[in-house]
């Protein structure tokens, strides 16, 4: 069904599949993506991948792992410092690792603390910390002296995926209700800080998640994966106009989008063996063919 219409071609970046996989980033230091891999069979750590050579290597092992995502994951490319979580199952712990000597030391303790996201104006780091069944919006100094609460979410809503602009004006989320609807909301950072929690764009997609919210350079539009077809395949969401795009006609599914400043997209392919970073050249498509499951077919009958 897919293979109606022309299947996006990719450029695979590594020899291999990486297993499970955190949100990426791109090092311009060392033209390289700094990650977080949890390949089968052995022990997950914080990755850099070579886009010189594919090679791959563990900077830092990850205490307490969570299984599909690894880690929360947050980078800043000035001074090539990654943020991470421990203890996923537990209370988080927050942990700076210098990417150029491998130091790491532990920022936060028993933050419980996830979904980081860098804020390049300030320096502080973006999060949702869970408590008592609550999902709040926090802002760690940048200092790390400590956290702020900005804003908590009514019972059964569901916050994830927080991505910060390069500006620092806006920020994206995954939303998921209690009723089971989902969408992406853009927030202007500053009406935040005035507990105005009230979105600025809006993204659904059906009945679909729109995950990976990824800001473009420019912050006009954000990049999201979603299994809006019955294959996740990659779309654009155009701020202003509140208008999106698909970007994608994958086979078995592309995660993670990844803005490059030549236009091209680093995605995470679906594969036997795990996730395999790849590159694509992301087009708006007005066609897409979607995938009738087994269970649709026999309601349907």
């Amino acid at each position: 069904a897919v293979a109606k219409f022309p299947v996006t071609p990719v450029t695979r970046l590594t020899p291999n599949p990486l297993g499970y996989v955190a949100r990426t980033f791109y090092n311009p230091h060392n033209d390289s993506l700094i990650t977080a891999v949890r390949p089968p069979g052995l022990i997950a750590g914080i990755a850099e991948i070579s886009l010189k050579d594919g090679s791959t290597k563990i900077l830092k092992k990850i205490k307490g792992p969570s299984l599909y995502l690894v880690t929360s994951l947050a980078y800043d490319p000035v001074t090539n410092k990654a943020y991470y979580t421990t203890d996923n199952y537990r209370w988080r712990d927050i942990m700076e690792l210098d990417v150029a000597t491998g130091q790491t030391r532990m920022l936060l303790q028993d933050a419980r603390i996830g979904d980081l996201a860098f804020d390049n104006q300030d320096g502080s780091v973006w999060g949702v910390r869970h408590e008592n069944g609550l999902d709040s919006l926090v802002r760690v100094k940048s200092d790390f002296s400590g956290w702020d609460r900005i804003i908590t979410f009514p019972y059964g809503t569901n916050v994830s995926d927080l991505d910060v602009s390069h500006d620092g004006t806006k920020l994206c989320a995954t939303i998921s209700e209690i009723n089971g609807e989902s969408r992406l909301d853009v927030f202007n950072v500053q009406a935040l800080f005035d507990r105005k929690v009230a979105a600025i764009a809006t993204l659904k997609l059906g009945q679909s998640i729109p995950e990976n919210g990824t800001f473009a350079l420019d912050g006009k539009s954000i990049y999201v994966s979603s299994y809006y077809t019955g294959v996740s395949n990659i779309y654009r969401f155009d701020i202003a106009s509140q208008k999106y795009d698909a970007m994608s006609n994958a086979v078995t599914g592309f995660f993670l989008p990844l803005p490059m400043k030549d236009g091209s997209l680093i995605v995470y392919e679906y594969t036997g063996g795990g996730f395999q970073p790849v590159r694509i050249q992301p087009k708006p498509l007005t066609d897409l063919s979607s995938v009738t499951f087994l269970g649709a077919e026999v309601a349907e009958k």
